[in-house]
């Protein structure tokens, strides 16, 4: 398996609820990043994070799309976390 490492930027832009249902409301954001190093680029995306009133209890999703160059090739591709 490669693994590429470097730096990144990132701004956070919070986005209205979608909905107020129940006791939470899951938190919504705007992904802007740009990378470094072995992979030179930018992406856009949107992160779902949740937490509950218990420290340390909290989640997230967010899928980016990247583009930029990685290892001599240019291209877009998505990223899940």
């Amino acid at each position: 398996m490669i693994r590429v490492r470097g730096p990144f930027d990132v701004d956070l832009t919070p986005l209205p609820p979608t909905s107020a249902e129940g006791p939470w409301e899951p938190g919504r954001m705007a992904l802007a990043k740009r990378y470094h190093g072995a992979l030179e680029g930018t992406a856009e995306g949107q992160m779902l994070a949740a937490r509950t009133d218990q420290p340390g209890s909290a989640g997230y999703v967010a899928i980016e799309r990247v583009r930029g160059t990685l290892d001599g090739r240019e291209g877009t591709f998505l990223l899940q976390h």
